[in-house]
């Protein structure tokens, strides 16, 4: 009899030993494996937003800035600049339309409106007008743009643009 209760002194034990061990792990180390679980998912978003941000920044040019009001002279050059800008953001420019010079009532300063038909994504486009801030040599501003989504051009957006470069005093007479 003796051996009978040493065989049933180890069972005893070792299936306490296994049921401590399924309470340890369903009561510690299953939760934090979820824990573990779900942190790491929210680190793949955070690292694919981050990757789309990084990617957004490197299309963004930022030059140095000595931006200051033009001559009639510098104008080609300026619209040269605004070509580069879209043309680096793969941005189809249709038509580039100068109108005639303005001198707003409540400006010293005459302004040159620039009328741009052009073909973009959204998100291009947005990186655009972000760029259009930061040029260098001219000063511009945006008076009214039109987006037209078509469904034969998805998913480019076109996109009608007027955009005002400001000119040196006495420019506009």
């Amino acid at each position: 009899m003796k051996p009978n209760i040493e065989i049933n002194r180890k069972t005893i034990i070792l299936i306490s030993g296994v049921a401590l061990a399924g309470i340890v792990f369903f009561l510690f180390i299953k939760p934090l494996w979820s824990k573990a679980s779900s942190i790491s998912q929210e680190v793949k978003v955070l690292s694919s937003e981050l990757s789309y941000v990084r990617d957004a920044l490197k299309k963004d040019t930022t030059l140095h800035k000595s931006r200051h009001p033009l001559s009639r002279g510098e104008v080609s050059a300026a619209i040269n600049e605004i070509m580069e800008a879209g043309a680096t953001l793969n941005i189809d420019f249709f038509t580039t339309n100068p109108q005639k010079i303005q001198k707003l009532e409540n400006s010293e300063y005459p302004i040159l409106p620039i009328r741009l038909e052009m073909q973009s994504t959204y998100e291009n486009f947005g990186v655009f007008l972000g760029a259009l801030e930061r040029l260098d040599k001219s000063i511009v501003t945006i008076r009214q743009f039109d987006i037209t989504r078509k469904p034969i051009i998805l998913p480019d957006i076109s996109v009608e643009l007027v955009l005002e470069i400001h000119l040196k005093k006495g420019e506009g007479e």
